[in-house]
């Protein structure tokens, strides 16, 4: 099984994004609680189900979900993480579900978003309590397309 280095790396965000594709995850902790989370993360880095990673700003959400990526069967396929506190309410769904040309006004040509840019691999969503309601329940509908495997772009037929 692949290592995880249980410690918070002081190295510039891409010399840290080389240490995860190479399974040395900077993560530091030794608390039971933490511990135990990082159990649940190589547990659950086995599996190809979605998983809902929660907690306050500043937990370390985002290097549970690279973890649980990298450590995976998807960590060849793309890791797209996005803030979604910035992104306005009005754009969300275009950026996660894209749009097909002429769906809109300034529609010049088709954007496939970031769900289709995911691909096979994770896209993970921070942040999501930023958003208004009707914009928080886009992942559910995202995952209820990604388990049919078919989802049509906004102005598609």
């Amino acid at each position: 099984m692949d290592e995880i280095v249980v410690s918070r790396s002081s190295l510039p965000e891409s010399r840290e994004d080389d240490r995860v594709r190479n399974n040395s995850l900077a993560i530091h902790g030794a608390s039971d609680t933490f511990l135990e989370v990082i159990g649940s993360i190589r547990k659950f880095s086995r599996s190809k189900a979605p998983v809902l990673i929660q907690g306050e700003t500043g937990t370390g959400k985002e290097l549970a979900a690279r973890a649980l990526h990298y450590l995976g069967p998807r960590k060849e396929e793309p890791f797209i993480p996005v803030n979604c506190s910035s992104l306005p309410d009005t754009l969300f769904e275009n950026e996660v579900f894209g749009h097909a040309r002429g769906a809109f006004t300034d529609a010049k040509e088709e954007f496939p978003g970031l769900v289709a840019q995911a691909a096979s691999g994770t896209l993970f969503l921070d942040e999501i309590d930023s958003l208004q309601p009707r914009a928080q329940d886009i992942p559910s509908t995202g995952k209820r397309a990604s388990h049919r495997r078919a989802m049509r772009h906004r102005g598609g037929h």
